[in-house]
């Protein structure tokens, strides 16, 4: 497959909206305000950068924060206690560690921007490079992922229903910032037709060379791994006036415009969260992935402290002749002999309930659409291979048995969960089909098949679409052209969506959504 028109840099141009750009600009606003963002920001460098331009009168709300210790001990609650990786994600915010009156003219830190009196800043950058950050100042990730990121989360939702103005440091030295003003306008007119996220590859041990070779992806490293195509709370559009660009968070969007984006029944319920997930997973020339398990919504709830599930489904893509997709025991588990090994076959979709163990197999690239939590991989076998410091990665039986216990199938294989397709509907040169979903889960998987020249028309019923060209060369859905493997989001504001095959072959689409009376 000839992916010379996959776009790594996709950006929506505003040429009409003002992007204020460098420090100087951002800080010139008013001499008594707040500079509020997530806790893992470079907030030392920010201080001395304060101090350089004459700006020494601050409070600093991280005197307020936790130590270390107390953090990782509120972290490892339950049966987390001595984890080095997973966490119980904390209820409270940052609001609440901090006073309700301060007295000098800049209040810095996380929870600043909960303050009245003042104008509000808040400094944010893509989660990408936190994390890449985080790993090459050997920080921990069970800190990142679990305490810092959600209530971080959690103070910028409160942030954004104020005036403030959104800066983006994912270049520390080049700062790029908008007013709410602008930035709401520029959310809704986001809303209005397809998009696409910045998407990007992580490495790791089991990675193949699919997204390098075929789609330009991580060329500069070892492998390619984990595509987040679309993987919500660590996604962000890229926008451009010409003079400067910026990348805006999904999770800003959804603060901002949930309803536009999922649709109102859908922020109602998941409260700001999208719902589903889209991610490669390239093990083409690689190695297996470790066998593991995703926790349910109960085990979530009681140890992790979140509130959804995490239900998987994998799509085949790419499959080398003797590639396999692990799923499912076939009795008691026993290791590896008890996972049931599937051929992989192009086309097909695996469904992946709470408490199953699976796995993709080496030579496949697998498109998996799943709920958003994604932190949660509980391992079972890792093959016995080291990572890069000549250990074996840790495992997680524990919990991984625990999750398969109590799931209502124990872990077990069942026919249902490699379902066959079933015609949705047909007509002119398009074949609408449902390739698969659960009886309690509230999203289904569905394949848009259409010839050249043809077209169709979905409705969004207050709701939104998640699509992958998964075969063929391009599409065009609104006013927009999307290329193979590029994922895009119809957003609920549409509507309704018509999608064109304007190309000289066969497309298929992946379309994943929220299923016919997914809230009962």
């Amino acid at each position: 497959m000839n992916s010379r028109f996959y776009n790594e840099n996709p950006t929506i141009e505003f040429f009409d909206v003002a992007l204020i750009s460098g420090w100087d600009e951002i800080l010139s606003g008013g001499e008594k305000f707040s500079i509020d963002g997530p806790i893992d920001l470079p907030w030392d460098h920010i201080v001395e950068l304060l101090n350089a331009k004459g700006l020494t009168d601050i409070y600093d709300t991280r005197a307020h924060q936790p130590s270390e210790e107390d953090i990782h001990g509120e972290l490892t609650q339950g049966l987390l206690e001595g984890q080095e990786f997973f966490g119980r994600i904390p209820s409270r915010s940052f609001a609440e560690l901090i006073p309700r009156a301060i007295s000098q003219n800049i209040c810095l830190g996380p929870g600043s921007g909960s303050l009245e009196d003042r104008l509000t800043m808040y400094l944010d950058r893509s989660k990408r490079v936190s994390e890449a950050k985080a790993i090459e100042s050997g920080r921990k990730l069970q800190r990142l992922y679990f305490y810092d990121w959600p209530l971080s989360d959690r103070q910028r939702d409160l942030v954004m229903k104020k005036n403030f103005q959104y800066v983006d440091i994912s270049n520390f030295d080049e700062p790029v910032g908008i007013d709410s003003r602008d930035l709401s306008r520029v959310i809704t007119t986001i809303s209005r037709d397809t998009f696409r996220t910045v998407p990007y590859f992580n490495d790791a041990l089991w990675g193949g060379n699919w997204a390098q070779n075929v789609l330009g992806m991580n060329v500069d490293r070892v492998r390619s791994a984990l595509g987040y195509e679309f993987i919500a709370p660590e996604s962000a559009v890229r926008i451009t006036n010409g003079d400067a660009e910026m990348e805006i968070p999904v999770s800003v969007l959804l603060s901002i415009d949930a309803d536009g984006f999922v649709g109102e029944s859908v922020a109602q319920v998941f409260k700001g969260e999208f719902p589903i997930r889209f991610d490669y997973l390239d093990t083409f020339n690689g190695e297996n992935l470790s066998i593991h398990v995703h926790p349910g919504e109960d085990d979530m709830r009681e140890i992790f402290g979140t509130l959804l599930g995490q239900e998987e489904s994998y799509y085949v893509m790419v499959a080398s002749t003797d590639s396999v997709i692990y799923l499912g025991l076939d009795g008691q588990y026993r290791g590896t002999d008890s996972i049931v090994a599937h051929p992989a076959k192009v086309g097909d979709l695996y469904l992946i309930p709470h408490g199953t163990p699976h796995g993709s197999g080496k030579g496949n690239v697998v498109l998996e659409v799943s709920t958003t939590p994604y932190l949660y991989s509980l391992r079972l076998h890792d093959w016995g291979r080291l990572n890069s410091t000549g250990f074996p990665r840790p495992l997680n039986q524990d919990l991984a048995i625990s999750a398969m216990k109590s799931s209502d199938h124990r872990g077990q294989m069942s026919a249902d969960f490699v379902p066959l397709p079933q015609t949705v509907e047909t007509g002119e040169g398009f074949l609408l089909e449902k390739l698969g979903s659960l009886k309690n889960w509230y999203y289904e998987v569905l394949r848009l098949n259409i010839s050249p020249g043809a077209q169709y028309t979905m409705g969004l019923n207050d709701s939104f679409l998640l699509t992958t060209v998964v075969s063929g060369e391009y599409v065009q859905a609104g006013a927009k052209e999307y290329s193979y493997a590029e994922t895009f989001i119809v957003p609920a504001r549409r509507k309704s969506i018509k999608f064109f095959n304007s190309s000289p072959t066969q497309v298929s689409l992946l379309i994943g959504r929220m299923k016919e009376g997914w809230a009962k």
